[in-house]
């Protein structure tokens, strides 16, 4: 049976039902010296990976008050674009049809979806509509061979009734320039609250970390 596992004001959802149970450290993963960061998809794995983005990057109802010197530069477009919009105030799109807006997830399913790639790309791909959804926007989430799914960020659109956020959804690679350093900065973040073991955020890949475990002859375990 497939899962989906989402947000719902901050908190982490596994099929509607909240997880408030998860552990909050793991073990990080072979070769994490040398900046690997892919760990199995087991439940244990995803549950705090995603929870921990929750509470790091949503719950705090300040995306953008990271206490990271490596984020200063992770932040600046999407702060541009949305992050002063909050859910009580309402814009039009394109159309002049009001929209709703949720100022801790518009903007952000690329970057938890890429940030959570670098974590599980050995099982999930990344997943984005062909065409956009609301005003340009288009929707990005992670989906397995099972058609197990990872969208924390599908809420925005409840929020505007659309309930089919995923619909001709296509793989996608990792993008690329500035999102890629942004993603790496966030999936730092995230290991270096979460792993025991200490995390070097210059070994980390900017782009090509889906080869890593082939190139530095490490096993994906």
């Amino acid at each position: 049976m497939s899962f989906l596992l989402t947000t719902k004001k901050g908190r982490l959802f596994l099929n509607g039902e909240m997880m408030d149970q998860v552990s909050p450290f793991i073990s990080g993963p072979a070769g994490i010296k040398e900046g690997n960061l892919l760990l199995a998809a087991s439940k244990e794995n995803l549950l705090t990976i995603c929870d921990h983005i929750a509470y790091r990057f949503i719950r705090s109802g300040d995306i953008f008050s990271i206490d990271s010197k490596w984020l200063l530069e992770a932040s600046p477009g999407v702060v541009k674009k949305y992050g002063k919009i909050d859910t009580s105030i309402n814009e039009r799109d394109q159309q002049g049809n009001y929209i709703k807006r949720n100022k801790v997830t518009r903007g952000w399913s690329y970057l938890f979806s890429g940030t959570l790639h670098r974590f599980f790309y050995r099982e999930f791909d990344l997943f984005v509509n062909k065409n956009s959804l609301i005003n340009g926007d288009y929707h990005w989430w992670l989906e397995d061979s099972e058609q197990n799914i990872i969208d924390l960020t599908e809420e925005q659109y409840h929020l505007n009734d659309i309930y089919d956020c995923r619909t001709n959804g296509v793989k996608h690679e990792p993008l690329k320039e500035a999102l890629a350093l942004k993603t790496r900065d966030l999936a730092f973040t995230v290991a270096n609250d979460l792993f025991r073991e200490g995390v070097d955020i210059k070994k980390i890949l900017v782009t090509g970390y889906e080869y890593f475990s082939e190139s530095k002859s490490i096993k994906k375990t």
